[in-house]
C-alpha cells in the first residue's frame, strides 16, 4: 500500500482504561471454538488477527486470499452454531478474509480440509473434481464450502438454490458451466441417478412400464415421501447423516462476556444487552461490530484504527423477532440471510397487501452482496454505514419502517448495478402510493438511493402527487417533469454517470406507475406492458458432445480425463505460492508505491517505519549491485525495480519495508513518507497521440493497393473504434518467496510466473550472480491468462533483492488493490480506420491506423500491437490492406500480456438481438526465438515416470495433457506418470507459457524424450513380450547399464515472418470457431441477460476434449465480460486506478453466463496437414473474441429499440457495454429528458 493513499486516522480517543476495566473485570479472556471437529481454546486471542490469518497460520492453507474484502469467495469457510432467531444450527458460509478470529467463539469452524481429502473425499469434492470444475483451482475450496453449506442446510435443494448458492463467489477459468452441472447433480429435481438424461442405463420405469407406469419413478414423489437423491454413475453417494455433527458441547456452550486485546486495541463480547450499554456509558465511541463487513475493509484498505470494538453478534435479544397486528418487531442484529428469510415469512403472514414493504426488502436483499456477507452483515451495520445507496435505506424510509397497513397501498423496490448479483447499487429506489377508492393520491414515498450523498425523497415530485388522480397519463408526465427538478445533476457530479443515473430515476418510477396500473386493472389498455417485468433468468443449462474423441481416441488420449489435480483442489491439498510453509527467519515485505502519477522524488524518509514495532529493514534501488541491474523488462529493458529520483506512474514500486509479519510491513509501508513535485501527465491514447508521445517500435502490413481500391470502390465508409482493456483478475495475486543459500550466492526463488527462466535471469542480475546459482519454481498458479508472463518478475526480483541484502527468506503476497496498481492490463486500443466495399456489401480495401496504450514502459507492448495488426482482418478475405501499428507512452501503469494478446483487439424496454461472429487464432509467438521448448523425462525402476517441461501450470490442463501423452508415448498407465514442478534447473531456457502454444511445443518435446527411450527399451519390449510391466521392461534396461532418462526438444518448423517486407509464415498454423449469441435487453435500465450462445470449435484432434472444454467455456465468458462489464476506471487527478478489487470491478458470476450454453467440438475430419502433436489444436486463446458475440448481439438489440424512436442512423456502441453505455444508446423520450450535457 503506498503511503499517503490513505493517512491513519484514530477514529476514538484515549481508552479509558479505569472505566472499561470497572464494567469487563468480570470478562473471560479465554475463546473456545471448534475447529473441523476438534476443540480449540485460545488464551488471549489477537482481535486484529482475522479467521483466515489464524486458519492459514494453523497449516490449514486451502482456504485462500483472494481479495480481502469479501467479495470473491475464495476464503469461504462454514461457521455452525444456533442461531437465535431461528431456533435451528444453522451452517453459514462465511468470508474469512473479513470475519475477525474472536468473533467465533462457542462456533464450530469448518474448511475445506475437514470434509474430505484426495484419500476420502466429500461427494460435493469430487462431483466439481470429476465434473471439471475446477482449472487452476484457486477459487475451487470456497466454491466447494458454498456448496457445502447449501447441503447442511438443505436437505434437497432445488435447482434455484443451487444457482443462487454462488453468488458470493468468483471464478475466472471455468466460466461457471461444468461448476453448475456438478452442483445441480444434487438437486432434488435432478430425478433418478439410473435415468438416461443423467448418465445412467435407463430408469426401471423407463423400459416396458412398471405397475401401467411409465416415466420415472421420481414422477409424482410428495413432500412426505423420503427423498431419492440423485448419485451419478461411478461417483459417491451424498448421505447428509455422514457429515460432521455439531459439536454436542457446543450446544451446551455458556458464552460468556469475552475481552481481548493489546496497548493498541481492545475487543470485548458482551452477550447481554445490559452489558453493551454498560460499555457504551463508559466508553460512548466504542466502535459497535455486528458482522465486521464494512469494519474489516475499513481497517484494511482505509487504515482506520478503532482503538474499542464492541461485538454485539452473541447477544441474543438484538436477534430476535416478533409479528404484531400492525407491526413487526426485528432485532437489528438479525443476519440479512434471517431478514431475507423472514421477510417471506412475514409476506406469507400480513397477506398481499399489507405484506409488500417486505417483498421489496426481500427483492432487495437477494442482490445485496453475495451470500457470504448476507450470513454475516446485518441491518443495523447497513444503516449505519449510512451509504448513499444502500439497498435498505430506501425500502425503510418509504415505508417509515412500518407495515403497510391499508387498502390501496402500492410499494416496489428497484436497483441497478453493473452486475446483477453481488454488486453494490449505482442507483435503486423504493417506491410507495397510498391511494383512495376513486384512485386519487393520498400520499407517497419515492425514495432514492444513488443520487445524493444520502439516501433521499423526491420531495418536489412527492408533493406533485398528492391530490392528483393516479390512472391519468398527466400524473405521470408531471411527476417525470418534478423528478427532473429534484435530481438536476450536473455533469461531472460526485460519482458520475449523471444522465445514465438520472435516467433510472425516472425510469423506475415510469416502471412503477405501470406496474401499479396493472394491479389497479391488468387489463387495461393505457399499461406498457413492455415495462412490467423485470429480466428474469431461467435455471441455466448446457450441452457438450461427448462422443468427439471416439473416432480417434487411443488408450489416453482423446478421453475426457479431469485436471490431473482437480481432486487436490477441490479438497485444498494443492499448493501454491503462499502455502509453502514459512521458512526459519523468514521476512515478509510490503511495496511502497508511488501515489502520483508522474512526479520528481524530493525526498523518502523510512525512519517511521522502522521504528515501528516488528518492522526489520527498508530496502530500494541503493541496495542493487550496480545501476543497471535496476532495469528489466522485455525485451527492451526500460523498466525499472525501484524508482530512481522520479516516478512515471501511481503504483511504481518505491521500495519494499521488510517486518517480522505481513500486517507489520503493510503498516510499515504506509508509514513511509515521500514528498514529491508534479510532473506533467499523460494517460490516455488521444493525450498521447497530440502530445506525438510514442514509443519507437512502428509495423505495418500492406497487401494489394488499397489507394486505388478506395477510389474503384461503390462505397467508402471511415470511423473511429475503441476498445477498453480489462482486468486479468486471477484469483491468486502475484507472490513470491525468495529463499537464499549459504554458498556461492545461489537463491530459490518460488513465484507465481508463467515465466520461470526470465525470472531466473533477472533475479540472477539483481543479486550478482550467474543464472546457473539460480533456480525458479514453479508448482501452480492460480490462474495467469498472461498477466503473469512478465510482470511477475517485477514481485520477483524485489524479493530476491531483499533476500540477498538480508541473507533471510523474503516472502510477500501482494494484496488485490496493490496487485491491480502494479501489475498491468489487457491494452487499451484506438483505431482509426477506413473500409471500402462495392455494391453487393464485400470488403474491397481496409485502411486502418491502430493505437495501443502501452503504460509508461513497453513491456511486450509491441508483440501485442504486432498480433493486433496481423488479426485485423479477422475472418474475412480483404484483398487490399494497409494497417499500421503505433504504441502509445502514457503515465499509466504499463500494460501486458492477456489472453488473445492483441487477437481481440485487432478483431471486434425489452428487445432482443442475435449475433454470430467467426474467429480465427493464429498460434505461435510472434518472436521467433520463443518458439521451442525442452523437456526431461526419467523411468524409475519400480516403472514409475517423472516428467518435467518448460511449462507452467495455470489451470489450462497443460499438466494433464502432457502427462496424458507421455503415458500414451511409453504404453504406462496414467496413474504412473507424475509432474512435479516447472523448474529451472531440470530444464533449462524455456519460454513463457503463452501464445497457446504450450500444449504444442511442450507436449511435442515431451513426446521426443519418451520416444528417445523408447527406441532403448526396444528390444527389452520384444524379449519380454507385450504383456510385460514397465517396471520390469525398466527393471532389465537398467542392469543392462541403459539410460532410462532422456532430453526432449521442439522447435516449431516453417515460421518466420518478416515485417516490411511481408515475407515469410508469422503462424505456424490458426485455429478457428463460430459463436451465436442472443441477448434481451431492459431497455428502461440497460439490464441484458444472454438467453443462448451455442460455439463450434475446430481444435484438431482433441488430446483431452473435456479440458479442451473447459477453455472455451472459460475463455468465452473471460470475453464476454471483456466486451460487455468490465470496465477499468482511473482518478483524473492522480493517475491512480479506481477499480482496485471485486466491489469496483466486475467481472462475470455464477448469474451472468448463457442461460443456455451448448459447445460443440468439430469431428469426423481427418486433418491431415495438421503437423502438430498428436493433430491437436491450441485452444486457450481462440474462444475469447467469440464472446463479443454477446456484444454484438446487444448491438442488434439496441439498433431495434433506437428504430421504434426513429434513430436509423449507425449506432457507436463502445466496448465494453456496460449497462450505462445500453441504456444511454436507447435513444428514447426518457433518456431525452434526462440527459445531461457539459456546461459550456
Amino acid at each position: 500500500m503506498a503511503p499517503g493513499l490513505v493517512e491513519p486516522q484514530p477514529a476514538v480517543e484515549p481508552v479509558q482504561q479505569h472505566s472499561l476495566s470497572s464494567v469487563t473485570q468480570r470478562y473471560d479472556d479465554c475463546l473456545r471454538f471448534y475447529l473441523n471437529g476438534t476443540k480449540v481454546v485460545l488464551d488471549e486471542a489477537d482481535p486484529e488477527v482475522t479467521l483466515l490469518e489464524y486458519l492459514r497460520g494453523v497449516g490449514l492453507t486451502g482456504t485462500k486470499l483472494g481479495c480481502a474484502e469479501g467479495g470473491c469467495g475464495a476464503c469461504t469457510v462454514v461457521v455452525s452454531q444456533y442461531n437465535p432467531t431461528t431456533k435451528k444450527i444453522y451452517h453459514a458460509s462465511i468470508n474469512a478474509c473479513i470475519a475477525p478470529l474472536v468473533s467465533v467463539d462457542g462456533k464450530h469452524v469448518i474448511t475445506v480440509e475437514g470434509i474430505g481429502s484426495v484419500k476420502k473425499p466429500h461427494p460435493a469434492q469430487e462431483r466439481i473434481a470429476k465434473g471439471n470444475g475446477s482449472q487452476c483451482g484457486f477459487c475451487t475450496p470456497g466454491i466447494v464450502m458454498s456448496l457445502y453449506a447449501l447441503l447442511r442446510n438443505t436437505d434437497a435443494p432445488s435447482e434455484h438454490e443451487v444457482e443462487e448458492a454462488f453468488d458470493g463467489n468468483l471464478c475466472r477459468c471455468t466460466g461457471y458451466r461444468p461448476i453448475l452441472d456438478a452442483a445441480q447433480s444434487f438437486s432434488a429435481d435432478k430425478g433418478c441417478a439410473k435415468a438416461k438424461t443423467n448418465g445412467g442405463s435407463g430408469c426401471c420405469m423407463e423400459k416396458s412400464g412398471v405397475n401401467g407406469k411409465s416415466g420415472c419413478c421420481q414422477n409424482g414423489v410428495k413432500d412426505d415421501q423420503p427423498i431419492k437423491r440423485f448419485t451419478p454413475p461411478g461417483f459417491i453417494e451424498y448421505k447428509p447423516d455422514t457429515e460432521l455433527i455439531f459439536p454436542p458441547a457446543l450446544r451446551r456452550h455458556e458464552y460468556k462476556p469475552l475481552a481481548f486485546g493489546n496497548k493498541r486495541k481492545r475487543w470485548y463480547r458482551p452477550v447481554t444487552l445490559q452489558q453493551l450499554l454498560e460499555i457504551k456509558s463508559v466508553y460512548p465511541s466504542a466502535k459497535i461490530i455486528g458482522g465486521s463487513t464494512e469494519t474489516q475493509i475499513e481497517v484494511k484498505f482505509k487504515a482506520m484504527q478503532y482503538t474499542v470494538s464492541v461485538f454485539v453478534g452473541d447477544i441474543p435479544e438484538l436477534r430476535q423477532y416478533k409479528f404484531e397486528e400492525d407491526l413487526i418487531e426485528i432485532g437489528g442484529n438479525v443476519t440479512l440471510t434471517d431478514l431475507e428469510y423472514l421477510s417471506l415469512e412475514a409476506a406469507e403472514h400480513y397477506g398481499l397487501e399489507r405484506g409488500q414493504p417486505f417483498m421489496a426488502i426481500n427483492k432487495q436483499i437477494r442482490y445485496f452482496a453475495g451470500r457470504q456477507i448476507r450470513n454475516a452483515g446485518t441491518p443495523a451495520g447497513n444503516l449505519a454505514t449510512a451509504s448513499p445507496i444502500s439497498d435498505l435505506n430506501p425500502v425503510l424510509l418509504a415505508t417509515n419502517a412500518t407495515i403497510v397497513a391499508k387498502k390501496g397501498e402500492y410499494m416496489r423496490a428497484y436497483k441497478q448495478a453493473k452486475r446483477k448479483d453481488d454488486d453494490i447499487a449505482i442507483v435503486n429506489a423504493a417506491l410507495r402510493v397510498h391511494l383512495d377508492e376513486g384512485n386519487v393520491v393520498k400520499n407517497s414515498s419515492l425514495v432514492y438511493g444513488g443520487l445524493a450523498p444520502v439516501t433521499i425523497g423526491a420531495k418536489k415530485a412527492m408533493t406533485y402527487l398528492v391530490g392528483k388522480k393516479f390512472t391519468e397519463p398527466s400524473t405521470l408526465e408531471g411527476v417525470m417533469n418534478a423528478l427532473e427538478e429534484d435530481f438536476d445533476l450536473r455533469f461531472g457530479v460526485p460519482g458520475g454517470r449523471a444522465t445514465y443515473r438520472k435516467t433510472l430515476a425516472l425510469g423506475f418510477f415510469y416502471k412503477f406507475y405501470h406496474e401499479v396500473l396493472s394491479a389497479l386493472n391488468p387489463e387495461g389498455t393505457e399499461i406498457d406492458q413492455d415495462c412490467l417485468d423485470e429480466i428474469e433468468r431461467e435455471i441455466s443449462k448446457g450441452h457438450k458432445d461427448h462422443t468427439v474423441g471416439q473416432a480417434y481416441e487411443k488408450k489416453i488420449l482423446g478421453k475426457e480425463t479431469p485436471h490431473v489435480a482437480a481432486l487436490k483442489q477441490c479438497t485444498g491439498e494443492a499448493q501454491y505460492t503462499d502455502d509453502i510453509p514459512v521458512q526459519k527467519n523468514e521476512l515478509y515485505g510490503c511495496m511502497v508505491l508511488s501515489t502520483k502519477a508522474h512526479a520528481r522524488i524530493l525526498s523518502i524518509d523510512a525512519s517511521p517505519a522502522l521504528d515501528l514495532p516488528g518492522v526489520y529493514d527498508y530496502v530500494d534501488h541503493r541496495d542493487l549491485p550496480n545501476a543497471q541491474a535496476n532495469f528489466w523488462g522485455a525485451p527492451n529493458c526500460d523498466e525499472t525495480f525501484f524508482a530512481v529520483d522520479e516516478v512515471f506512474c501511481a503504483g511504481q514500486p518505491i521500495g519494499l519495508v521488510l517486518a517480522t509479519s505481513a500486517k507489520r510491513a503493510e503498516a510499515g509501508a504506509r508509514a513511509v513518507k515521500v514528498e514529491y513535485e508534479d510532473l506533467p501527465a499523460l494517460f490516455t491514447m488521444e493525450e498521447a497521440i497530440a502530445a506525438d508521445s510514442f514509443f519507437p517500435h512502428y509495423h505495418y502490413i500492406n497487401n494489394g493497393d488499397v489507394k486505388e481500391a478506395c477510389a474503384k470502390a461503390d462505397h467508402v465508409f471511415s470511423g473511429v473504434a475503441r476498445m477498453g482493456g480489462q482486468e486479468h483478475f486471477y484469483l491468486e495475486t502475484n507472490a513470491c518467496v525468495a529463499v537464499p543459500k549459504p554458498e556461492d550466492g545461489e537463491m530459490e526463488i518460488f513465484s507465481s510466473t508463467q515465466n520461470p527462466t526470465e525470472t531466473q535471469a533477472y533475479v540472477a542480475q539483481v543479486t550478482g550472480v550467474s543464472a546457473n546459482k539460480i533456480v525458479s519454481r514453479v508448482k501452480r498458479l492460480g490462474g495467469g491468462f498472461g498477466g503473469k508472463e512478465t510482470r511477475s518478475i517485477q514481485l520477483a526480483g524485489i524479493c530476491a533483492i531483499a533476500a540477498k541484502k538480508t541473507q533471510r527468506p523474503v516472502r510477500a503476497m501482494l494484496n488485490r488493490d496493490e496487485d491491480i496498481a502494479t501489475s498491468g492490463q489487457r491494452h487499451p486500443f484506438l483505431g482509426h480506420w477506413k473500409v471500402a466495399v462495392n455494391k453487393d456489401g464485400k470488403l474491397q480495401a481496409l485502411d486502418a491506423d491502430i493505437y495501443n496504450n502501452g503504460g509508461w514502459s513497453q513491456d511486450l507492448s509491441a508483440a501485442v500491437v504486432d498480433r493486433a495488426l496481423s488479426h485485423v482482418d479477422g475472418c474475412y478475405n480483404i484483398p487490399n490492406v494497409s494497417v499500421r501499428g503505433r504504441i502509445c507512452k502514457t503515465n499509466t501503469v504499463s500494460n501486458t500480456a492477456f489472453r488473445g494478446f492483441g487477437g481481440p483487439q485487432g478483431i471486434k424496454w425489452k428487445k432482443r438481438g442475435l449475433s454470430i461472429i467467426p474467429t480465427k487464432f493464429g498460434i505461435s509467438f510472434t518472436a521467433l526465438f520463443l518458439n521451442q521448448a525442452g523437456a526431461l523425462v526419467h523411468i524409475y525402476h519400480d516403472g514409475s515416470v517423472l516428467v518435467a517441461h518448460g511449462g507452467t501450470e495455470m489451470g489450462q490442463g497443460l499438466h494433464t495433457k502432457v502427462t496424458a501423452l507421455a503415458a500414451e508415448a511409453l504404453g504406462v498407465p496414467l496413474s504412473s506418470v507424475f509432474i512435479s514442478e516447472t523448474a529451472t534447473n531440470t530444464v533449462a531456457n524455456t519460454s513463457s507459457t503463452a501464445a497457446s502454444a504450450s500444449s504444442d511445443l511442450n507436449g511435442y518435446a515431451v513426446w521426443n524424450a519418451c520416444q528417445q527411450i523408447n527406441e532403448r527399451l526396444a528390444p527389452y519390449r520384444e524379449k519380454l513380450g507385450k504383456d510385460a510391466t514397465m517396471k520390469e521392461i525398466a527393471h532389465a534396461a537398467y542392469f543392462d547399464r541403459v539410460n532410462l532418462s532422456a532430453n526432449g526438444f521442439y522447435k516449431t518448423p516453417d515460421i518466420g515472418y518478416v515485417w516490411g517486407p511481408n515475407t515469410g509464415q508469422m503462424f505456424f498454423y490458426f485455429t478457428q470457431g463460430v459463436s451465436a449469441a442472443e441477448v434481451e435487453v431492459d431497455t428502461l435500465t440497460g439490464d441484458w441477460t444472454c438467453r443462448r450462445a451455442d460455439i463450434k470449435m475446430d481444435v484438431g484432434r482433441s488430446i483431452n476434449p473435456a479440458i479442451d472444454y473447459g477453455q472455451i467455456e472459460g475463455a468465452f465468458v473471460q470475453g464476454m465480460g471483456l466486451f460487455t462489464m468490465e470496465e477499468s476506471l482511473w482518478h483524473r487527478a492522480s493517475g491512480q486506478i479506481f477499480t482496485r478489487g471485486p466491489g469496483a470491478y466486475k467481472i462475470p458470476g455464477f448469474r451472468d453466463i448463457p442461460q443456455e450454453f451448448n459447445v460443440k467440438l468439430l469431428k469426423d475430419v481427418n486433418w491431415e496437414n495438421l503437423r502438430t502433436i498428436q493433430r491437436s489444436r491450441g485452444v486457450g486463446e481462440p474462444p475469447l473474441f467469440m464472446g463479443s458475440a454477446v456484444f454484438f448481439a446487444i448491438r442488434d438489440a439496441l439498433k431495434a429499440a433506437r428504430m421504434q424512436y426513429g434513430k436509423e442512423e449507425v449506432l457507436s456502441l463502445v466496448s465494453p457495454a456496460t449497462v450505462e453505455r445500453i441504456r444511454v444508446s436507447c435513444a428514447d423520450p426518457i433518456l431525452q429528458r434526462a440527459e445531461v450535457r457539459p456546461q459550456e
